[in-house]
């Protein structure tokens, strides 16, 4: 039993880490977090996006693509496909986006979205955070008073009494 849930727990932490884990440590899960109001209603500054690598991508679908002119990705919708280049547009934007993304620049579709949570994940990412979380594993390092319980077990004799512990020599 112990090898079975062993082996179910490791094919489990497997299947994860290739649905959550982004594509640079071997998984198919990009993230981005909304900066702007291009995609709004349906997207609002804050909100953390997951995005998965397609097979092919269509005239509707959000995507993302990464933008050579603005040096980050950008997530929009795709309104116009010609080959292998896609026409983006922000749902809020009254413009298309000037660059016409390559299909190796598509770096994946909308998987799911999740409200505020880029505002948690950007906080993670601060100076002061990083400080705060620094500080609190060098406390754990350094003991950070927790205390020990030492539990001394009494010992019998031969002739069944019971003798007390053996104290170290100082």
């Amino acid at each position: 039993k112990t090898r079975i849930a062993g082996a179910l727990a490791f094919v489990g932490l497997a299947v994860a880490w290739y649905v959550f884990a982004p594509p640079q440590l071997g998984g198919s899960t990009s993230y981005a977090i909304v900066y702007g109001s291009s995609m709004e209603p349906r997207f609002h500054r804050g909100d953390l996006v997951l995005l998965r690598s397609a097979p092919e991508y269509k005239v509707g679908d959000i995507a993302a693509y990464n933008s050579p002119q603005l040096g980050r990705s950008v997530m929009h919708r795709i309104v116009k496909r010609e080959g292998n280049r896609f026409q983006f547009k922000g749902d809020n934007n009254d413009f298309l986006d000037t660059q016409n993304a390559e299909r190796v620049e598509v770096t994946g579709k909308l998987w799911v979205r999740i409200p505020a949570a880029g505002k948690v994940l950007g906080m993670l990412r601060t100076p002061a955070f990083a400080a705060l979380v620094a500080g609190l594993l060098a406390l754990l390092a350094a003991g950070g008073g927790t205390t020990t319980a030492v539990r001394r077990r009494r010992r019998r004799a031969a002739d069944g009494a019971v003798v007390a512990p053996r104290r170290p020599l100082s």
